[in-house]
């Protein structure tokens, strides 16, 4: 997994979503990881081997197009 440190707008230009869907994504994801920011997730991240190994998994599962015309 390559960590790019991209700003909430940077990834809803990315995906084609609204800073909104962004916020409620990281929110999920936070509260899924029990952390409160990007930091925290990093720290977490970077001491946890299986979680590591886990997540780029549980993404990869999660995956949606992210514009209509590639569904």
């Amino acid at each position: 997994m390559r960590v790019t440190g991209l700003t909430n707008r940077q990834i809803a230009a990315r995906l084609h979503v609204t800073l909104s869907t962004v916020r409620t994504h990281l929110s999920w994801a936070f509260g899924r990881l029990g952390v409160h920011s990007r930091g925290e997730a990093v720290l977490l991240l970077a001491c946890d081997e299986k979680l590591r190994r886990d997540v780029p998994t549980a993404l990869d599962r999660s995956a949606a197009p992210a514009r209509p015309q590639d569904r």
